[in-house]
């Protein structure tokens, strides 16, 4: 229970002031659906399964986790789901088996290094990134070392090379693209190194250690959780009010105000409670508890209410009830179209073989749609918007198969629309990795792989007779 009641004391009284801050701004900038998506990851934090809300909700790597200003605890999620279910583990082998400790963790470790690989090729990035099974790799390399035996730790010259070849490592997974590793996980390189690092610190005299106690380096140490913290709400609420990406110097603003809040944090909350000045268990427990379930409170009531659009302008409230109505669809005249919703741009009989034109993309598409039905409406044709968002419309190659499949099902139903002669397409290029038919990874990197993917698109649009640009 000691250790529980240290993580405790270690976690939750920076992260409830943070969520309590964080909360504010909140409530003052994000729009109605993006507040609601707030409240639920508040609900998520502290029940400890923010990494799988987010897994459900988000794609990391996409634009739109941009606005979510607790994304980044999906980490701290799989750090207090390991660390709830690893004590329980160790007692176990510990008093039946106390000589398989040792394997039977590092098969464990193992185990999850391999789950995080088979994730990538079959499900894509998202369950490797987010959930437990597969990032317990990580700090099961942290257990192995501290379950090593003292006596076999390196010392003397064998520390410095084991420490040079750490930083190395750590380095190379810090600096390297994802495409340098192919299906091995790109954090492999810096969880190595970091093992390698803590294991030759034993050797206090070696000249890593010695490095790394630098007073500076050891100073953003003490504040890193803080810091872990505080760095993305800082980053989201500027962006989001701005509208866009900070500038360099508002980015050094931001990074100085993190700075600020984590040293405060560091200072006030989380020192103290760490260093038990704080040390009546009772008050300490009573006092946490009416703050989460606080924090809970506002973050169920953020759902609730349904995102307080009373705080919203007339005219900001109309638009923001009109873009509601459908995720994929900016209007409300959708019809299914293959595997996504088919937007109805000035077609009156709602009938797909009645359309002239079509747009074909994504959400980049998607924000074509209110000008093109203007269009549409002066010129007295009709079309449809087909939108597969978060996917691309190409079929040769995509973001991954599952999209590739969504791709060609919208494009066979195009085919089959005899009535269109002219296909829009709208999409990014900013895709560094794609997926081909069979679900090989491919570099994008020069956007060389998409133009072709492109190129084979019109053509089969070519075939089924219709133009494209």
């Amino acid at each position: 229970m000691r250790f529980y009641e240290r993580r405790i004391r270690r976690i939750m009284p920076a992260l409830l002031l943070l969520l309590f801050f964080a909360t504010v701004p909140a409530v003052v900038l994000l729009l109605p659906a993006d507040l609601i998506g707030y409240g639920k990851s508040v609900l998520a934090t502290l029940t400890f399964v923010a990494n799988i809300y987010f897994w459900r909700d988000t794609d990391y790597f996409s634009r739109a986790a941009e606005a979510k200003p607790l994304l980044h605890v999906w980490s701290l999620g799989v750090e207090e789901q390991f660390y709830i279910a690893f004590p329980l583990l160790i007692a176990v082998f510990a008093r039946f088996w106390p000589r398989a400790t040792l394997p039977a963790i590092a098969l464990l470790t193992l185990a999850s290094l391999a789950a995080n690989v088979l994730a990538l090729r079959i499900g894509g990035a998202s369950p490797a990134f987010f959930l437990l099974p597969t990032r317990a790799w990580e700090l099961g390399g942290g257990a192995l070392i501290a379950l090593l035996p003292r006596d076999r730790a390196p010392y003397g010259l064998a520390a410095g090379i084991l420490g040079a070849a750490g930083s190395v490592a750590v380095l190379v997974g810090i600096a390297s693209p994802v495409q340098w590793f192919g299906s091995v996980p790109v954090a492999l390189p810096a969880v190595i190194g970091t093992m390698l690092l803590i294991f030759a610190g034993q050797d206090k005299q070696s000249p890593i250690n010695r490095m790394l106690e630098i007073r500076p380096l050891v100073f953003v140490g003490l504040i890193s959780y803080s810091l872990y913290l505080w760095h993305w709400p800082v980053i989201v609420f500027s962006q989001y009010y701005l509208v866009r990406d900070l500038h360099p110097g508002e980015m050094f603003v931001a990074i100085v105000a993190m700075t600020s809040c984590a040293v405060l944090s560091w200072r006030y909350v989380e020192r103290p409670f760490r260093s038990k000045s704080i040390p009546a268990r009772s008050a300490c427990t009573a006092a946490g508890s009416g703050a989460a379930m606080l924090a809970a409170v506002a973050g169920a009531a953020l759902i609730w209410s349904n995102g307080l659009p009373s705080r919203m302008s007339g005219e900001a409230a109309a638009i923001n009830a009109a873009v509601g109505t459908n995720y994929r669809c900016p209007v409300p005249n959708y019809i299914r179209m293959g595997q996504s919703r088919a937007c109805v741009l000035n077609l009156p009989s709602r009938n797909p073989a009645d359309a002239n034109v079509v747009l074909l993309g994504n959400s980049h598409a998607q924000m074509y749609a209110p000008l093109w039905e203007t269009i549409l409406t002066e010129r007295e044709l009709a079309g449809l918007l087909v939108p597969a968002n978060g996917c691309l419309p190409t079929v040769s190659v995509n973001i991954s198969r599952s999209c590739i499949g969504v791709a060609s099902s919208n494009l066979a139903e195009i085919g089959n629309l005899s009535n269109v002669e002219t296909v829009i397409l709208g999409l990014t290029w900013a895709h560094d990795g794609l997926v081909d038919a069979a679900g090989k990874k491919i570099d994008n990197r020069d956007g060389v792989e998409l133009a072709r993917g492109l190129d084979d698109l019109i053509g089969r649009l070519r075939g089924f007779g219709k133009t494209s640009c």
